[in-house]
């Protein structure tokens, strides 16, 4: 799957979401999944620029790399929790 197919089929997925409102969001299938792990596959290898090199818009791109650094970061924390506490 090339990164421009993977990014209109996360806004697609975005799109029906927000449609969705206040009910139940639409569960992700088998190939948002794979788009999900191609655009951070993309962005762990080559960053930003991986992206907008593929066509993608900046702006989108940043968001998407920001959002992998929360994800980083409470993955750590929860890391950090999950160690014994030492006296």
């Amino acid at each position: 799957m090339d990164l421009l197919h993977a990014y209109r089929i996360l806004v697609a997925y975005s799109r029906a979401v927000e449609r969705a409102g206040e009910g139940p969001a639409p569960e992700p299938g088998p190939t948002v999944r794979l788009a999900e792990a191609a655009i951070k596959a993309a962005l762990e290898h080559g960053g930003v620029e991986a992206l907008v090199e593929a066509g993608i818009p900046r702006e989108w791109a940043e968001r998407e790399e920001a959002a992998l650094q929360a994800e980083k970061e409470w993955q750590r924390y929860l890391e950090h929790l999950s160690k014994p506490v030492q006296e």
